[in-house]
């Protein structure tokens, strides 16, 4: 039985090397905050705020003045009143903590913990008081590298990003940052379990393993309930240490990833003695193929799913908050639905981070995302060398043997890896012979060797992209578009795996946490601080449309910019299929509010235009226009083609090209078993022109000019239209807003871009189609979905939210 301490405690800020059992007078000489109350599972820096002690981090560049807390000492406190029940056991549990600690209870100290991925046990059994005093002390913050340093250094298994990364600033978590309880046993005690899942002839088969320890319980109990929640197994097991069963399902309702079937889970409950433990799984048969005609050399890269490969439609996600232990539930659920709508049916969890959290997993398994879990190691600026200290790899072990234990049971892990970029001395990505790797290969074969490991992610052989390379297996990069060769470039790629590849643009929540909005130059300043000194984006966006009078003004044109590099990447790759197994965006979130990133959702949960294209490109439209450039002479010349991972499709697909009135240069249809076809359209003195592509029902637009020196300068003097929006009452259900809007043009010209903005910028808003093109005449329906804006530390709104229409060149 679990007692959960979960809640309010205290928290007081102290100078280093307090010693916190001494006397009243001795401590309050090393006293520097009042007590207050502090958040379990979270983290100090909200407590901190909200008690008034530091400014929003967020804000500005309040987060400069909040390194303090790094040089201070902090002891979270609380009084258990222990349960009166029948145990011979009782331990206090602390399934996470942030990072160097020391835990008091009664005044005495029960030992030091370091290790933000491995819980701590402390047995209390001993203890014969019923009211327990329980302090754990934080010793500061632990010296670590940041993106500026040397991977071969580091020393701990903490999360690394928060010491300063490119989407982040410098903010260092301390504090619980995961639950804490205390547990009572009365017998036997789980220690581990591994729950496997498959299929054989029709039939579904689910292999349970229970460890246990104590004394024996009689027998065990294992059931098996269908979704539908009716029992359809059930076993008595007499008790051993450990226990192995094995379940078959008749007619078994398979789990499948996003976009390729539902995710019917079953729950296994095992009840032992007076516990009773529950796991929600899918039955799935999950292999690991090599990539049709992939070089000898090469890794496995393709995932398969019931039988049937699965091309990976991806998306990199960071921690979701600086402050990972105040990640709330509708948070997470948010991201996941974001990605479920984006057609993402893999995630990868970046190695300079944090091992996701149950919730996180649980989710994904509900919503059929994949996830790729890399340890925790990450390339740094200096070199990129897994460390091979000794404390560092027991650490390293032991959080990974933990990890391995727990996320092996979820349905939605396919990928384990060594890490985020981590290479050789000569910049070459590691191989499972460097020691470091080499203990992490054994540790997965070991506890878990029905999932795969990869080295290092990219696994190579080379590190970025090499468009004339055959070599191009696992690659990361580029991270920068350049109209004038980016497409040349893609159209003669070839690679197996794009794992990692982004390009930055600007950010619409920017007047929530930033005063002024301008272009970093060469002094630093609050859009420096908010990563634009990292990606420049405004420098780049110049010489695609021109100098911008208003800094502001461009935050669109930006997107759009990230939106037709990203799309372009995604669509050439899918036409390579199956060679190509699959294309991972970096990187759907961020943690802190940047003004300029390459993530396609904002801290406060707003996507930006790019990811509504990725949704498209993601999408089940399998047809895709091929072209060498966005700036055009007097021709367009393009190749309309099929995407190779097609599975079913539509017979037929049409294309259109319109001038920039929306007057009609050519309309075509094709068999789609005829593609590639290529079109030749004369331009007629047209300066900007759509082209359409039609295909199972939705529409995808390619945009291009006659301008050479500024590709799509001409769309900032486009002729501007109206267009009207009805929307539909709002409905509620568990803090999410639901409803409908129809848009129609009712001007003459085309509207481009066309998007739902919440004028309050107190909501975060997902909708079924966004940022797409409405011709002279066209109407859409939206189908939008709402909810508070994400994030910590900011206000949130309590009225509903006010949605705009908005366009490129709304009047």
């Amino acid at each position: 039985m679990k007692q959960s301490l979960n809640g309010i405690w205290k928290l007081r800020g102290y100078l280093p090397n307090v010693r916190i059992w001494g006397t009243p007078e001795q401590i309050s000489r090393h006293i520097i905050t009042d007590t207050i109350d502090a958040q379990v599972p979270g983290g100090i820096h909200l407590d901190l705020f909200r008690a008034g002690i530091i400014q929003n981090p967020y804000d500005e560049m309040n987060s400069l003045s909040c390194e303090w807390t790094e040089n201070r000492w902090w002891c979270y406190e609380t009084d258990v009143e222990l349960l009166k029940c029948e145990s011979k056991k009782r331990e206090l549990v602390f399934e996470g903590l942030d990072y160097l600690v020391e835990i008091f209870i009664n005044g005495v100290s029960y030992g030091e913990h370091e290790n933000m991925f491995t819980p701590m046990r402390i047995d209390i059994s001993n203890i014969e008081t019923d009211k327990i005093n329980v302090k754990v002390l934080f010793k500061g913050v632990v010296q670590e590298l940041g993106q500026n340093g040397k991977t071969s250094e580091t020393r701990t298994q903490k999360s690394r990003f928060g010491y300063k990364w490119d989407f982040g600033t410098r903010l260092v978590n301390i504090g619980i940052w995961q639950g804490v309880y205390v547990e009572y046993t009365k017998g036997a005690r789980l220690t581990e379990a591994k729950i496997t899942t498959d299929t054989e002839g029709g039939v579904g088969i689910v292999n349970t393993t229970f460890w246990f320890e104590g004394e024996e319980c009689g027998n065990v109990k294992i059931s098996l309930k269908s979704p539908d929640g009716k029992e359809i197994y059930e076993s008595e097991i007499p008790f051993q240490n450990k226990l192995d069963n094995l379940i078959k399902v008749d007619t078994p309702m398979l789990w499948y990833p996003n976009g390729m079937g539902a995710q019917p889970l079953y729950t296994v409950t095992l009840v032992c003695g007076d516990e009773k433990y529950e796991y929600n799984v899918g039955i799935r048969k999950l292999r690991y193929l090599k990539n049709p005609g992939s070089p000898e050399d090469a890794l496995t890269y393709t995932i398969e799913i019931n039988d049937t490969p699965v091309y990976i439609k991806g998306n990199n996600k960071v921690p979701l908050d600086h402050l990972y232990g105040n990640v709330s539930y509708e948070d997470y659920e948010w991201c996941v639905r974001a990605m479920v709508n984006e057609n993402v049916n893999l995630v990868r969890v970046w190695g300079g981070g944090i091992i996701e959290t149950k919730t996180f997993y649980d989710l994904c398994d509900q919503y059929g995302i994949l996830v790729w879990q890399d340890f925790i190691q990450s390339s740094s600026g200096i070199d990129h060398i897994p460390s091979k200290h000794k404390d560092f790899l027991e650490k390293l072990s032991d959080a990974a043997t933990c990890a391995l234990k727990v996320k092996r049971n979820h349905t939605s892990l396919a990928i384990w890896t060594g890490g985020n970029e981590l290479t050789d001395s000569n910049n070459k990505p590691a191989k499972y012979e460097d020691e470091n790797i080499a203990m992490l290969k054994a540790l997965v074969e070991k506890e878990d060797p029905e999932h795969i490991f990869l080295p290092t992610t990219p696994s190579g052989p080379v590190y970025t992209t090499v468009f004339t390379s055959e070599h191009n297996h696992d690659v990361h990069s580029p991270w920068a578009y350049l109209p004038e060769t980016h497409y040349k470039n893609y159209n003669m790629l070839k690679l197996l795996l794009h794992s990692e590849f982004g390009v930055s643009s600007m950010s619409d929540s920017i007047p929530l946490f930033m005063k002024k909005n301008e272009p970093y130059t060469d002094r630093y300043n609050v859009n420096a601080h908010h990563g634009e000194n990292w990606w420049h984006s405004y420098a780049r966006d110049e010489k695609i449309y021109g100098e911008f009078d208003d800094f502001s003004e461009y935050i669109t044109y930006s997107q759009w910019t990230q939106a037709e590099c990203l799309r372009y990447v995604i669509e050439t790759e899918r036409r390579m299929a199956p060679y190509a197994s699959g294309s991972m965006v970096w990187q759907i979130n961020e943690p802190w509010p940047n003004c300029d990133c390459s993530n396609l959702m904002d801290y406060f949960g707003r996507p930006k235009m790019a990811y509504y294209w990725v949704k498209k490109a993601f999408s089940d439209s399998l047809i895709s226009l091929k072209y060498d450039g966005i700036s055009l002479s007097t021709k367009l010349e393009a190749t309309v083609c099929i995407n190779g991972d097609a599975k079913k499709t539509c017979d037929h697909c049409s294309v259109f090209v319109y001038g920039e009135r929306g007057n009609q240069l050519f309309a075509s249809e094709y068999e789609v078993q005829e593609l590639p076809k290529d079109i030749s359209v004369d331009l007629n003195g047209e300066r900007f022109i759509l082209v359409r592509v039609k295909h199972n029902g939705i529409e995808k637009d390619y945009f291009f000019s006659d301008s050479k020196e500024l590709p799509y300068g001409v769309a900032r003097n486009l002729e501007k239209g109206s267009a009207t929006l009805k929307l539909g009452d709002f409905t509620e259900e568990n803090g999410i807003l639901y409803a409908e809007a129809f848009v129609e043009n009712v001007g003459n010209v085309p509207l481009y871009f066309v998007n739902l903005f919440d004028r309050s910028m107190g909501y975060a808003i997902l909708c079924d189609d966004s940022y797409f093109t409405l011709l002279p005449g066209e109407a859409r329906k939206i189908k939008i979905t709402m909810r508070k804006r994400c994030g910590l530390f900011f206000d949130s709104v309590d009225a509903l939210p006010e949605i705009e229409l908005r366009a490129l060149n709304m009047r």
